[in-house]
Formats: structure tokens, sequence, C-alpha cells
């Protein structure tokens, strides 16, 4: 994700809405990383070595925050009956908790939209499942939602050509006066 990208292809982004969520989630991520080392380190300096950086970290961070799954995904703590499902047509934001679960080989699955696809979980497993069928060798898509260029660059690290729900958010400013038009 942008976040880890060198200074020179971040400064690409100045001016824009991506770069300034960029600049605002790393100096985050900076600000974290420079809280906690020192205490890791000094606790447990055989873990925390010199190759605990922050490039590492945000590397680190990009993989995590780019392949999870909502927290509702993991069974960890859930008891035999637990069962949850998501299409891919409905919004993911409202599940989006800051947490999430890594599920292993299933981050392999590249974006496509317009993909129907269903993601279930229960206590004992976690199933996808494709309602438009795959024929045989052929590669199976997931359904990251409908996003913007901005949010799949900003969450996944990619952008789609002719992206059917890119958008711009365009900020104004708005002067208050007491006066009326033309006073």
């Amino acid at each position: 994700t942008p976040m880890s990208w060198p200074a020179n292809l971040r400064t690409m982004l100045a001016g824009t809405n991506l770069g300034a969520a960029v600049d605002e989630e790393r100096e985050q991520l900076e600000g974290q990383f420079a809280a906690m080392m020192p205490k890791l380190q000094a606790a447990h300096p055989e873990l925390f070595s010199e190759h605990f950086t922050l490039e590492n970290f945000l590397w680190a961070h990009g993989m995590w925050f780019s392949r999870r799954y909502p927290t509702a995904m993991a069974s960890f703590d859930k008891d035999k009956d637990y069962s949850w499902q998501r299409r891919a047509e409905e919004d993911l934001e409202e599940e989006s908790d800051g947490e999430g679960a890594l599920v292993p080989f299933m981050d392999f699955t590249n974006h496509l939209s317009g993909t129907k696809i269903v993601w279930r979980a229960s206590a004992e497993k976690i199933t996808f499942i494709s309602s438009e069928g795959v024929e045989g060798g052929a590669e199976v898509f997931n359904n990251y939602g409908d996003k913007s260029n901005e949010d799949l660059m900003l969450i996944h690290g990619f952008a789609l050509l002719d992206n059917i729900h890119d958008t711009y958010g365009l900020w104004l400013t708005v002067q208050v006066s007491d006066q009326p038009p033309g006073g």
C-alpha cells in the first residue's frame, strides 16, 4: 500500500485526497512505531532486533491491512453454532472494526468488480461460494466491494482502469457573511 512506498513515489500523490489520507495514516503508524518499539526492544531484545525497522513495520501493516477480512469470519471465540454470511454486493464498511482476520490462501484471490461471491463463516470452516460458476482451470475472483480507485489504492495498493465506482472528493470552502448578497 502507499504507506510503505518510498518518499519519491509518495510525492506523486501530493495535493490529492489520496496523498492526504496516506500522509495521515503514515503519521499515525510512525507514531505507533516510535511509541512501542523502544518498549518492546527493552523488554525483549532477543526478539526485537535492528531488523524491526519502520520500513518493515509499514510493510507488515500493508500486508495485514490489504489482506484482512471482517473479524466476523474468525471463529476463535465463537460457540459451535456460530454462523455469519456476507454477499459481495453488501456494504462491508459496517463490518470493518479495525481488526480483521487473515484467511490463508483466500488472500491470493484477485478483485473483479461485479463478481457474485458469498463469504460464509462458522465455528468449523470458512467458505467462499461463487454463484456464477467457474470453469476448470479459470481464475477464481473475489469482490472487495464497490470501491473507488482512491479506496482500492489506499487499502489494497492497486487501482482499476475505467473503474465504474470511481469517485473524487471535492473540498469546497464557503465564506459565510452576515451581509446579503451584493450588499
